[in-house]
Parts: structure tokens; sequence; C-alpha cells
């Protein structure tokens, strides 16, 4: 930290140099020179403070307190006081924390006694019990510590004779630590004491101690953190205010480095130092951090907090001491993911050397997560060289690939910096995929970690890289057991296809010749998830060029037979809904590619989905499933519209010539047939040829039948049924009968389903309602009727905007049936406007949402988007 004292004087630049060389006499002696040259004592504490508090900051603790020692011994200095004033409450909080770690590395040796003494190891155990006693630099702290040790000792009720032995060992020791008798009485007292007092409830908790301690100091230095309550950007004080904390653990230790351990303090740095979250980790026994427990705000402070303390060059010397004394494995794991947190560039030559040494995989895993977060050049060149001697390896084994996936992780993490040039991250992504192995679990690691990050600002020969890895990737299977119940969280119904879709959609359409290209590769090989997520894919990327492609992947589709695949290779998907994997169905593929030629093929296109949906309905294909026949359905209105046209003209021409089918056929055959309602059921030829005659005849008995049909499932029979209404409920019938037809059809509102209920309401709105002669039908109903219900369905006809196009009669299907407004005034059929599907409708919001984040990512600049009707 950088001085900011009001005046300059080489005496000051003194103080500073020699406390940081711990020559406290000669900062003393340079303080008492300019106590002579006539300033004013305040401002001159005021500069002597701000050099020792950027000393602490730097963590001088030890020598700042030897100088503050030695001023309050000056006689008759107003300076000196002023400094110590100012000292004072910076110490405070690093003062506390001593006392805190003190007591965690006390507790932590004697759990390392305990382990001693019951392996036998007596020298081991005397050992460990001298460097308990040895922390003591007061006569109180000794006798406190000796009654400590013989606590210890005395509580250990399984061995008890190991605990004697290991007393009769340290009278010796103890005056070579001018310990007194006094305190070799207090020790003994204490272990005799412990071992009257033993229960196993004591003994338990006395296990447990210094995980309760260490958990104590991890929780408050949390509540140090910004916490839940606070929405984007946390303030610069927040984060000043978790520094504080943070740095007074390491002032602690700096200051009495005798009695704290830094291993206790790495402990607790670890815990907020950035971790990835690891599925497997309950499974191999791995808690979590605290970091991983904590919200985005905390993370950010904590992230920025340890890179501060990482500029501090004694805290890094100290990590990379104890590195260099033998540490043991747990130990060593600690620290080198203290390393990653930390981000200092010195921590380097260190990591690189873990990486080239037979280390336990969770210390290789670390060194590399930690050089990810550090970045640099030199990190990449390392990172890439592990690469690189994997791909050299005769198999990519799981372990190999664990580790390959973490330095995959890593140089993701260094691609995201906002540090790096674009010319950077280009060499990174091209130098990763033309080194990568032969694995498709590495192959989407890199692209996740390479891609998901704006991949369209990648390089060309990078982007087609990523999209060749990506189509293979495609066409992969899920290998996951299929007796999973899944993930709850999963975002997407495609699973692990669902991050590579959104990576080809952002990549833009100037990659899709090259993935038009790479699929087509792969086209012959069904895969019901590959096929689906091409669907996803060129809805949002393709033009007419992709049309070839999107029409041989729905003629394959088309031809598939679900029940021949084997169950073990039947694709799945999480239904959240059954909470479980359900297979893909050929209706899902197909509805995603149709959609797909739908919005992106033009007339083309949409010429080749009427096709197809006229070879469905003559059966050339197996029905494909509802949500694909609803959508087909409703991009061949039009011909429906033509065909009953030529029905309709058919049967006038039959009636004309008096050669009705079933002209002579009683009204309640007509009905039972309508509605189905045979011992066997009825052919939907005949149903249809007695809704037409119903239709035909204008019978007012059929209405409430019809209106029945109106949320038929098939589409046919729901067109049919609107048709017949059109000509029973017509304003042009003769005298009072269009009356009676539309009191009829209203009270089929009252126990009617929403879907008819809506479809009625239709019906009605293509009539005109705020028009005569519909109008004054609709008053006279709501002022003479009872049911408060049926009003209030009345009164909403009034309001129901005119359709635009021709409504299904269906509420949520997704075929558009012709209706009194489907012809024009000559009777020709009017070109009929398809109604947007829901999921049209959820494409359009997704895109305004887009939209809108990229305007407010402009600083609002520009129009600002529309939300879509």
């Amino acid at each position: 930290m950088t001085t900011t004292s009001t005046f300059q004087s080489p005496h000051l630049h003194t103080i500073e140099q020699a406390l940081r060389a711990n020559r406290v006499p000669a900062a003393i002696a340079a303080f008492q020179e300019l106590t002579l040259v006539g300033l004013a004592p305040a401002k001159l504490a005021s500069a002597v403070s701000d050099i020792a508090l950027a000393l602490i900051d730097d963590l001088y603790v030890a020598e700042v307190t030897a100088f503050a020692t030695a001023l309050g011994q000056l006689q008759g200095c107003p300076a000196g006081q002023g400094v110590l004033s100012a000292l004072e409450l910076a110490m405070q909080p690093i003062n506390k924390w001593r006392k805190n770690l003190r007591d965690i590395a006390t507790e932590r040796r004697a759990r390392d006694l305990r382990t001693l003494v019951r392996s036998r190891d007596i020298n081991g155990a005397s050992k460990a019990a001298v460097a308990i006693l040895s922390t003591g630099s007061s006569d109180d702290m000794r006798t406190r510590l000796s009654r400590q040790l013989g606590a210890i000792l005395g509580s250990m009720a399984n061995d008890a004779e190991r605990a004697v032995e290991v007393m009769k060992t340290l009278p010796g020791a103890l005056k070579n630590s001018g310990y007194t008798d006094e305190h070799w009485m207090a020790l003994k007292a204490s272990f005799q004491d412990s071992q009257k007092g033993l229960s196993m409830t004591a003994l338990a908790q006395s296990e447990m101690q210094w995980n309760r301690m260490h958990t104590d100091a991890v929780v408050e230095l949390m509540r140090t953190l910004p916490g839940r309550a606070v929405v984007g950007e946390p303030s610069a004080e927040l984060e000043q205010r978790a520094y504080t904390a943070m740095h007074a653990v390491a002032a602690a230790y700096f200051q009495d480095p005798q009695a704290v351990d830094f291993n206790d303090v790495a402990r607790i740095y670890q815990e907020f130092c950035p971790a990835d979250e690891r599925k497997t980790g309950p499974v191999e026994g791995v808690e979590d951090s605290a970091f991983q427990r904590m919200v985005a705000p905390d993370r950010l402070v904590s992230v920025r907090v340890l890179r501060r303390l990482g500029e501090k060059e004694r805290l890094v010397d100290i990590v990379l001491t104890l590195t260099k004394t033998g540490a043991d494995d747990k130990t060593a794991e600690f620290l080198v993911h203290l390393m990653g947190g930390l981000s200092n560039e010195k921590f380097f030559p260190f990591l690189q050397q873990v990486m080239r040494e037979k280390r336990p995989d969770r210390i290789l895993s670390a060194a590399v997560d930690s050089l990810g977060r550090i970045g640099g050049d030199n990190a990449v060149r390392a990172l890439l060289s592990a690469i690189s001697d994997g791909a050299k390896a005769r198999v990519v084994d799981p372990p190999l690939e664990r580790r390959l996936v973490v330095v995959l992780a890593g140089l993701g993490r260094i691609a995201r910096s906002p540090k790096i040039t674009p010319e950077q991250r280009d060499f990174i992504a091209t130098q990763t995929f033309q080194l990568l192995p032969e694995s498709r679990t590495l192959s989407r690691s890199a692209l996740s970690n390479l891609c998901s990050f704006k991949p369209g600002a990648l390089c060309q020969e990078a982007r087609m890289m990523a999209v060749r890895h990506l189509v293979d990737n495609l066409w992969s299977m899920d290998m996951r057991s299929k007796l999973t119940k899944g993930d709850e969280n999963q975002k997407s119904e495609l699973g692990f296809r669902a991050e590579l879709v959104t990576i080809l959609n952002n990549l833009g359409q100037a990659n899709l010749p090259l993935l038009l290209l790479e699929a087509q590769k792969r086209v012959a090989q069904y895969s019901a998830g590959a096929y689906w997520a091409m669907g996803e894919t060129l809805l949002k990327t393709a033009n007419e060029s992709a049309l070839p492609l999107l029409k041989q992947l729905i003629m394959n589709t088309l031809q598939m037979d679900d029940s021949k695949v084997p169950v073990q290779m039947r694709e799945t998907y999480y239904d959240v809904s059954k909470d479980a994997f359900v297979p893909i169905s050929r209706d899902k593929v197909l509805y995603s590619l149709v959609f797909a030629v739908d919005k992106n093929c033009g007339e083309k296109g949409n010429e080749f989905l009427r096709d197809i949906a006229r070879r469905v309905r003559k059966r050339e294909f197996e029905m494909p499933g509802s949500e694909t026949e609803s959508f087909l359905g409703g991009l061949i209105v039009s011909e429906i519209a033509a065909l009953r046209a030529e029905e309709e003209a058919e049967a006038a021409t039959a009636a004309s010539t008096q050669s009705r089918p079933r002209s002579g056929e009683a009204v309640k055959s007509l009905l039972k047939d309508a509605l189905g309602k045979g011992l066997f059921g009825v052919k939907i030829e005949k149903r249809i040829s007695a809704i037409q005659e119903l239709g035909a005849r204008a019978e007012l008995e059929a209405i409430p039948a019809l209106c029945e049909l109106l949320d038929a499932t098939d589409v046919v029979l729901r067109g049919a049924a609107e048709t017949a209404l059109t000509k029973i409920v017509n304003p042009a019938s003769p005298g009072q009968t269009y009356g009676i037809a539309v009191y009829d059809m209203l009270h089929c509102l009252e126990k009617a389903s929403d879907a008819r209920v809506r479809a009625i309401t239709l019906f009605f709105a293509r009539q005109r309602p705020t028009q005569a002669p519909l109008q004054p039908l609709l008053e006279r109903f709501v002022a003479t009727e009872d049911s408060e219900k049926l009003k209030r369905l009345v009164m909403a006809i009034e309001r129901e905007p005119i359709p635009a196009s021709t409504p299904t009669a269906s509420a949520g299907a997704g075929i558009a049936v012709a209706g009194a407004d489907a012809v024009d005034g000559d009777g020709a059929p009017k070109p009929a406007v398809r109604q947007k599907t829901p999921q049209e409708i959820l494409a359009l919001k997704q895109q305004y949402f887009a939209e809108r984040k990229a305007w407010i990512a402009s600083g609002k600049k520009g129009p600002e988007p529309k939300m879509p009707a």
C-alpha cells in the first residue's frame, strides 16, 4: 500500500524501510529525530500512522507491534501517543483473530497428539506435546497451556497407559522451554482431574472441538460478506468490510507466527476460494466449501478480496515456503487450491512442477484449476501441453479423461477473462481443438468451456472446428442409465444437447453452410435426439438453403417405426411432469422439424409441408402424433375449405336432383351417428355424412350435438360441425328461425368446457356481435336470462374482437377450420391465415427478450424493442 502522508521527509522513509527490515530501534531513532524538527504533534502522528497502517496492510504486523511497544515507552511524546491511538483501532480485529487462531492451532495440535498416542508413537507424541507448550510466551500462558496439555492427555481413557508414558517424558522438556515446577504441578493436577471427570460425552465433544472452532471462524467471516439483501454490484464499502476481516486473519499469523499455524489460515481461506461444483463430491466424501454455498454477491466479493490479498508479497512467500517443507497431500491440496484464489503469477513455477510430478489426482486437479484462475501466457502453454500429453496416451482412460476435463475448464476460464485479447482467445480455441484426443466427452467439455461464451466472436477457423465437433456430439448417444430418475435442475428437454444447440444458434447464420454439410454426412444415421436438436437449431438459424436437409430429416422420421427400436437404444428426455426420463417420440421430433420448415423455408417449404399433410391424411405414412398432425392441419386450411366448398356444391347438386344419400333419414338416427353413439362406434365417414345432412336441413334440434363436436379431437369432425352450424345459425334464415337458433346455441354455453366456450364465442364473433341482427338478440338474451354465468359468457361475446383468420373450433389446437368467414361474397373460399401456435408465440417472446437484452447491453441506444402481441 502506498503511504499518503501529508508531508515528505527522509525520516519517514527511514521509518518505513527500517520496519520492513525489522530494525525497530532505527525506526524509533528516526521518529525521535522527527519530533525535534518542530512539526505539530498531530501532523507528525498522522504521517507516521499512515506508514504504520500501510505496513500492517502489507502484513508487517509483528514489526509494527514492536514499534508501537517502543513508542509507548517514550515519555512525554504526544505524537507517539497519537500513533498508538490510531494503531489501537487497527489492531483490534487482528488481536481478536490472533486469539481465535491460537486456540484453533492448539486444538489442532491436541488432535494430532491424540492421534500419535493412539498409534503408539510415544516419541512423536512427546514432541507434539512439547510443540504445544513451546507456544507459551508468558508465565500466565505457560500455566494455561500446561493445564490444557494435562486435560488432553488425561481425557484419553482408552489409551491411559500410553498417555502416562508421554507424561514421563515431559519434565526434562519443560525445563528446556522455560517452564518451572509450578507449571509441572499444574499439568499433573489437570491430568488427574481430567481422568476423574471424564465422560463419553465430554470425550466425543473434545474430538469434534477443532471442527467446531474452524466452522465458527468461517461463519464469522461469512457474516462480513454482502449477503442476499444485495442486488447487483456490491458497493466498495461492502467489499472493504470483507477485506478488513479477511486481512485480519493473515495479519494475526504474521503478528505471532510462533503461536499461530498458517495451515489453519490456509484452511480458512480455502473455504472462500472460487471452486466449481462437483457433482461427484458427496460420493467421493468431499464436502462443499463455503464458496459453493454462497449467493452471487458473496462469491464476487470473496474472489476480489482474495485477489487483493494475493498482491501481498509476504503472504505469497509464506505459501510458497510451506509447499517446500514437505507438506502432506492434504495440506498440499489446500495450499494449491489457495494459490488459485490468491492468483499471483509467482505461484506458476510451483504449479507447473506439480503437473509434472506423480501426485494424487486431486492435487493435480487443484493445480490445473489454479493455473486457469491465475491465467497468463505461461498458464496457457502449460495447460495446452497437458492436453498434448493426454493425446499421446495409448488409451484415454476415465482418470485421464477427468484430468483433461479440468484442464479444459482452466483454459475456458482464461479464454473468458476480460483481460484476454480476441487473438489470444482464438489461439486457445484453435490449439485446443487441434490437440484434443478422440473423445466425445472431452469434445463436449471443450465446446462448453471455449464456445459457450460469445462463439460468434471466434475466428473463422475456430468456428469451423467448433461446428464439426458440435454436429458430431449431437449424434452421440446419451449413455446415462435408463433407470436414473433424472436431473430436476435440467433446463431443457434436450438434455445434454441443449447447450450444443445454444452454441450453434449463437454462432449465427454465417456458419449455416458448414452446419448443413456436416449434418448431411450423418443424416442417414437416425437418432431421435439428434434430429430433434437439429430441428431446434435450424428453427433459429436456417433459411431456404436448409430445406433439402430438412426434407431428408422429415422423410426419415416419417418412415421410422418407434416400436422397432430396441429398448436399450431408445433415446429419452427428462419429463418434469413425470419426474422421470421418457422416450423421445417420433411426434416430438417431427413437430420440431416441420416447425423449422414452416418458419424459415418460404413458399417451397410450405408446399412441401402441404404435400406431407396430404400424404399423411391418405395414410401413406403412420400417423405422426397429435402435435404434428395439428400443426400440419393448420397449414392446409385453404385446402380443407376448398374441399368443404366442393362437398357443399355436390350436396347442393344432389339436393336439386332429390338424390341426397340420407335425405330421408330420421333426425334421431342422424344425431346418433353424428355423436358416434353406436355399439361398436361409428365410422368417421358416416359421422360426417350425418353432420352434413343435419346442416343441409338447417335442423335446429341438432344445435346441442353440433356444439358438442366443436371441441372434438378430430379436425375433420370439428370442421364439419362448424360448417353445419353456419347453415343452421344463419342470419339469412327466414322469420324468427335465426333468433331461435342463436338462443339454442347460447344455452349450450352453460355446461360447455372451456374449449367449447371459446369455439362458440369465436363463432358468434365472426357474425359481428356489435351489429344487427345479432346485437339485439344478445342484448335481449342478457336482459331476460336468470343465469349469471350465461350472462357473463354472452357479454364476453360482445367484447370479443373479430378474428383476423379462421380459428380452430378447439382452443389450443393447431388447425384452423373454415367457418362463416371462410368464403367471400361470391361463395369462393378465402385464403385462410393460420393463427400462431404456442410454440411460435414462445419463439417470438424469446426473440424479444434477446433483443431487449442486447438493447440494454448497448446502453439503451436506439428504439426499445416491442413486446410481441
